[in-house]
């Protein structure tokens, strides 16, 4: 096999660096890559949708699913309200450096922590009515004391829920800006989401689940 002096040179100077370990060879990308917003796009609409199935494939090994839909009805009502919270926007645009990119997003979502004080007191202004009224739907003597019965707690819980969330929900909203990473797998755009933005998502209903 015959080198040429061109092609010594190169293969001289391929040695020395691996030898020195010291050089690097700027990378190359063959064929088109798409626009990672499109990725970042995808999933929030899936996300604002409900459509957590189609958004966990912008998410590689990650779901943001539940394993199992809450049974009880004040979870599925706490959960829908989350669900109905949800909207974003794209923050400026995307940056690509080779294969990463990453891309700030202002997501908006039903925050508990806003929501807890003014749910717990209307639950106990609606609870101490029933057992003020002894009504039979709610509650059931004990020891010659009107108390609420698990069944009823749940319905006044339910009742506080849809109340102060019918009348201004958006009171308990909360928008953050998230920075998105993102890296190029197998010809697509991966989000790397992280713990703020899936519990964000969640709202703490489920553990965050790799495949």
């Amino acid at each position: 096999m015959k080198i040429t002096r061109i092609g010594f040179c190169f293969v001289f100077s391929l040695i020395v660096c691996l030898l020195l370990g010291s050089c690097e060879y700027p990378m190359r990308v063959i064929g088109s890559i798409p626009d990672p917003q499109q990725s970042v796009t995808g999933f929030f609409d899936s996300v604002c949708k409900g459509d957590f199935k189609k958004a966990d494939t912008y998410l590689g090994e990650v779901s943001i699913g539940m394993k199992e839909e809450p049974t009880d009805g004040f979870s599925k009502k706490l959960m829908q309200y989350l669900n109905d919270s949800y909207s974003y926007e794209l923050a400026g645009k995307a940056s690509t450096d080779k294969l990463t990119a990453t891309q700030d997003v202002n997501f908006t979502y039903l925050d508990f922590m806003l929501l807890a004080d003014d749910l717990r007191a209307k639950s106990s202004q609606i609870g101490k009515q029933y057992v003020s009224e002894q009504n039979e739907a709610y509650t059931e003597l004990i020891d010659n004391a009107t108390v609420l019965t698990d069944e009823g707690a749940e319905l006044v819980a339910q009742e506080a829920l849809d109340s102060i969330m019918k009348k201004n929900p958006q009171k308990y909203y909360a928008t953050q800006t998230f920075h998105i990473e993102m890296k190029y797998q197998k010809k697509a755009w991966i989000i790397m989401i992280d713990n703020d933005l899936f519990e964000a998502i969640s709202g703490k209903f489920s553990s965050r689940q790799t495949d």
